[in-house]
C-alpha cells in the first residue's frame, strides 16, 4: 500500500520522496509490530523461532502463531519494508506452516478447531 503524504513546507521534489517513504515504512512498523510484540513475549519460543519455522502457542485465543525466521530476523533490525519484500519470495510459504504473504501464520489451535467442527456440525458454537 502507498500513501503520498503532502507536506506543503517541501522545498524540492527529493525532500518531497523522502517524506513519502518514511510514511510507508512507518505504515510497515505498526503493521508487524503487534505480532512481534506477541513473539518476543515468550522468549523461549522467540528464540526457536529465530532459528526455524514453528508456531508459538497462544493459549488464551486458541491459536499458533509464527513469523518466519528469514522475516523475524529482519524485523527485530527494524528493517520493515525488507521484512515485507523477504515475505513474498515462494520459498517462505513451502513450508508446513501457512505463512501468508506478510511472513506471518496464524493457525487455529485445536480447541479452537475443535470448537468450529462443532459449530459446523449443529449450528451452535459450544
Amino acid at each position: 500500500m502507498k500513501v503520498i503524504a503532502y507536506k506543503p513546507h517541501c522545498n524540492s521534489f527529493g525532500e518531497i520522496q523522502s517524506r513519502i517513504h518514511e510514511v510507508e515504512v512507518d505504515l510497515w512498523r505498526h503493521y508487524y509490530v503487534p505480532t512481534l510484540e506477541l513473539i518476543r513475549s515468550d522468549p523461549e519460543h522467540f528464540e526457536r523461532i529465530m532459528r526455524e519455522p514453528l508456531l508459538m502457542p497462544v493459549e488464551p485465543a486458541y491459536i499458533k502463531i509464527g513469523i518466519h525466521p528469514v522475516v523475524l530476523r529482519q524485523l527485530m533490525a527494524a528493517q520493515w519494508e525488507s521484512a515485507r519484500r523477504s515475505a513474498e519470495v515462494p520459498e517462505i510459504r513451502e513450508t508446513e506452516i501457512p505463512y501468508q504473504a506478510d511472513g506471518i501464520a496464524v493457525v487455529a489451535g485445536e480447541e479452537l478447531a475443535a470448537a468450529v467442527r462443532r459449530t459446523s456440525r449443529t449450528g451452535r458454537l459450544r
